[in-house]
């Protein structure tokens, strides 16, 4: 049988090691680099210090208040952030860890996009949930700029291949004008290649007289008026 005062020190010695376990993970919960919330459905029970310097507030502008007050109505699926909010707390709920982007608003109504992480935590007496916010905004951003990027060069890649491709058949052109018997030929040759160059619904051929005060149109394509 074990003592009475042995039992008092064992019971002592647990005491303090569930306090150094509990200050432990106070202490990881509070300097932790990602936003941690504490839920109960949508309503925020606790946060950590991430989760101030996230929303840009005091935490008691965060803890009491739902999840969904740092949240705009849609999100840029275009989804109710509402419905889709209940979806995601009854899946996490059921056991099935989410994780997913959302956009959020800070405390002064300017968005951020953030990874989020929801799992469900059992607490005495209740099935809590308990929510990691990355910032991702920087992430984003710099993906939109590559993107943007890269839709740039593709269109300077597209736009320098139109124009070797038109040098070309000027090249051809000139080299098919020197076979032409006479001008009527050489116009009308002249005028299908321009309308595949130009790329214009309409146009003309003009020429100038020998004393270069007259113009005449020699040729055309489409409804020349109208253009």
């Amino acid at each position: 049988a074990i003592s009475a005062p042995l039992l008092h020190r064992v019971l002592l010695r647990s005491e303090r090691t569930l306090k150094q376990s509990e200050g432990k993970l106070k202490a990881l919960f509070e300097t932790a680099n990602d936003a941690i919330l504490l839920l109960n459905g949508e309503q925020i029970l606790a946060c950590n210090l991430r989760t101030e310097t996230l929303f840009r507030c005091g935490r008691e502008d965060i803890v009491g208040h739902s999840l969904l007050d740092f949240s705009p109505s849609k999100q840029p699926n275009g989804r109710l952030s509402s419905e889709e909010a209940a979806e995601k707390i009854q899946a996490a709920l059921m056991g099935q860890p989410q994780f997913f982007e959302w956009e959020h608003l800070r405390y002064d109504r300017t968005p951020f996009y953030a990874e989020v992480s929801v799992s469900r935590v059992l607490t005495p007496g209740a099935e809590n949930l308990q929510a990691i916010i990355r910032d991702i905004t920087e992430r984003k951003e710099t993906g939109k700029e590559l993107q943007e990027t890269h839709e740039r060069l593709k269109l300077a890649l597209r736009e320098s291949e139109r124009q070797t491709q038109d040098a070309a058949r000027l090249s051809e052109l000139v080299d098919i004008l020197q076979l032409c018997q006479n001008a009527e030929e050489a116009y009308t040759i002249t005028v299908t290649a321009l309308h595949g160059i130009l790329r214009s619904a309409a146009g003309a051929l003009y020429i100038t007289s020998p004393s270069r005060d007259v113009v005449e149109m020699v040729a055309s394509w489409g409804n020349v008026l109208d253009a």
